[in-house]
């Protein structure tokens, strides 16, 4: 799977399960399946901002 197959299969899969994801969360996402980010960066990314929920 080349990369802009993984950035575009996570989006479509997680919103055939109902969720949507904001622009940035696109963009990191994107960023993780170029290996411009590492997925342990995204997640950091990911937990600050539903921390920031609660």
């Amino acid at each position: 799977m080349i990369n802009k197959e993984k950035f575009e299969y996570v989006i479509h899969t997680n919103e055939l399960e109902g969720y949507i994801f904001t622009e940035e969360e696109k963009e990191i996402i994107r960023k993780v399946a170029e290996g411009e980010m590492s997925s342990k960066e995204a997640l950091e990314i990911f937990s600050k901002s539903t921390k920031n929920l609660d």
